[in-house]
């Protein structure tokens, strides 16, 4: 399980906020207005190795900027080149499915709805 996310190394004129709102449509098929900071997050034992044949290319700890969004319109129907499967899950349901710590932390950061997180 995941969340949407956005690359910004490829340069269009985008604010953080105005990145996300595609990137949510494409990811799950809804129209976002963003209206807010949930955090920004760096684990550093969450690391990406990125694999040339079979050789470590890179390896990366990502920063990611998680945006708190409302939706305003479309319908749960992502692009296929996006994701398999998009669907609402209730927070008290969110332990029958397998998250990755470092995902897990941001989502139970946004159910809070405290402040910003910086960490």
């Amino acid at each position: 399980m995941t969340r949407p996310g956005h690359d910004l190394r490829r340069a269009k004129g985008e604010t953080v906020a105005q990145a996300g709102v595609p990137e949510c449509r494409e990811e799950t098929g809804l129209d976002v207005e963003v209206t807010g900071l949930v955090g920004i997050f760096s684990t550093p034992d969450h690391v990406i190795a990125y694999m040339h044949g079979d050789e470590v290319d890179e390896v990366r700890q990502p920063i990611n900027i998680c945006l708190r969004a409302r939706v305003i319109g479309g319908r749960l129907h992502p692009a296929p080149d996006e994701a398999r499967d998009v669907r609402w899950v209730a927070p008290a349901s969110l332990d029958e499915y397998r998250i990755g710590p470092a995902i897990r932390h941001r989502i139970d950061k946004g159910l809070e709805g405290a402040g910003p997180y910086l960490g």
